[in-house]
């Protein structure tokens, strides 16, 4: 089992929709029925372990800035699964105002690119899709 839309959530990988649920590794049994593991990811969505992440830069932001983790998570519900938008003007520009944030990015790693002469926009776009790959490799694709 996996998601083919979009997750911004510490137990799904944001590259491959790969879901970290034990019961769909370890823990699963025959008796188990598909009710049983919908139930059992409705809890893990509602309530996410992030000492035991799938994908490690979501969780890493889930910790430290539960509030910036939370308004991207709505920006991709937004943008993968055509879920609501901000309900006020003044959502929308604190959507504009912080696309690091909703990318899940670290300022600083982002500010070490634009030191490097890359534009915020470009930098944001590409750690949006490819943000497992290696420095050196970033760099390579930007210099492109």
């Amino acid at each position: 089992m996996k998601f083919i839309t979009k997750v911004y959530h510490p137990n799904v990988s944001s590259a491959s929709g790969a879901i970290c649920l034990d019961i769909l590794k370890d823990a699963w049994s025959p008796v188990l029925t598909l009710k049983s593991s919908m139930i059992s990811l409705q809890s893990l969505l509602c309530s996410p372990e992030p000492n035991d992440p799938q994908d490690a830069e979501v969780a890493k932001h889930y910790m430290t800035s539960k509030s910036s983790f939370e308004e991207t998570a709505r920006y991709w519900t937004e943008i993968y699964a055509g879920g609501p938008g901000p309900k006020s003007s003044k959502n929308v520009s604190s959507f504009a105002r912080d696309e690091i944030a909703i990318a899940g990015l670290d300022p600083q790693h982002v500010a070490q690119f634009e030191k490097l002469g890359f534009e915020r926009s470009k930098v944001v776009s590409l750690n949006c899709h490819v943000f497992m790959l290696q420095l050196s490799e970033v760099l390579c694709i930007l210099l492109d």
